[in-house]
């Protein structure tokens, strides 16, 4: 400090202190600042200051400064011409690692610690969803998303939701994805259901399966196909929404595209020749609610409705 010239240490005589007697510095953080031509300090408000010694215990509340101290020196401090409107958004972004590594606090405690600043309005937080690097249709890597953190004032949701697309786009250009949190689980318990799987086929080969293993094979079968139909609906809601009007058959991705075309057939949604048999209506419902294990109940009524549908605008008399 003294050889970047924040405080002047000189006229100290450090060996003739004695034990709690105090002394004097005068800081220079302005000036050493300006001569280098960068900030590198930030204000701490008495508000704040006051806020966080009242909020906690005696141990807990200087950790707890120290936390938010960090975070204030990772945040964004716009230049007096910029706004939150100009895409300058006074926000921070480290992770839990950083923060560990810089305060010593470990993952379990800081969420405790970002509750109180919450609490007391110092500070709003919110979270970036998980995210997903892509190669086409194979996932490569997934990784936690980040805490983002502004000031709490006047304009805070314009803070973190600017950050929010800022960092989107960040990420984006490097070729990852922001996805819901809990994708991240069901690949993980997908893994480990095939892993059952490909276990139990393996034993099937060499020998007769045990009633558990027969159990467990049965679970991890019903898992899988459990997800895939979450996965196909979730598919099916979106198609419908951004095509309407439009056969899924037509609008699916290639690998689906065999499956919806399939299904429209057999449940005799469409003809020969790939043309719907009933209103857009109608046949988004029946989309929206098919079920694999009541694929007759299905047929029965697109056969109901298609009969409707003619009888009320096709009579027989119509030519007559």
């Amino acid at each position: 400090m003294d050889r970047l010239g924040l405080f002047n240490f000189n006229k100290i005589q450090f060996m003739k202190l004695k034990p709690k007697e105090s002394f004097e510095l005068s800081a220079n953080l302005l000036k050493a600042s300006i001569e280098r031509g960068v900030v590198e300090y930030f204000t701490l408000d008495d508000e704040h200051y006051k806020k966080i010694l009242s909020s906690s215990g005696s141990r807990r509340k200087f950790k707890l400064l120290n936390f938010f101290c960090l975070l204030k020196s990772f945040m964004y401090r716009r230049r007096a011409t910029e706004n939150v409107h100009s895409g300058h958004y006074e926000i921070a972004y480290p992770c839990f690692l950083t923060i560990k590594e810089h305060i010593g606090l470990n993952s379990a405690s800081i969420p405790k610690y970002i509750k109180v600043l919450e609490d007391i309005d110092i500070i709003r937080c919110e979270r970036l969803g998980d995210l997903k690097l892509k190669d086409g249709e194979k996932t490569l890597s997934y990784k936690s998303g980040v805490n983002l953190y502004c000031m709490y004032k006047e304009d805070w949701q314009y803070e973190l939701n600017g950050g929010k697309k800022y960092l989107m786009h960040q990420y984006k250009e490097k070729g990852w994805k922001c996805v819901d949190a809990n994708e991240r689980n069901i690949a993980s318990i997908k893994r480990k259901a095939n892993g059952v799987i490909n276990k139990i086929e393996g034993i099937s080969k060499e020998k007769p399966l045990s009633i558990e293993n027969k159990y467990k094979l049965q679970r991890a079968r019903e898992e899988l196909e459990k997800f895939e139909l979450e996965k196909r609906s979730k598919e099916i809601y979106a198609l419908l929404k951004e095509h309407p009007n439009q056969l899924l058959s037509n609008v699916c991705p290639e690998s689906s595209r065999e499956y919806y075309t399939n299904l429209e057939r057999s449940l005799g949604l469409v003809d020969m020749e790939g043309c719907k048999l009933l209103p857009y209506n109608s046949y988004s419902r029946i989309m929206k609610n098919y079920i694999k294990e009541k694929h007759d109940f299905f047929l029965e009524k697109v056969e109901r409705e298609i009969k409707d549908f003619t009888e009320k605008y096709f009579p027989d008399d119509l030519y007559d």
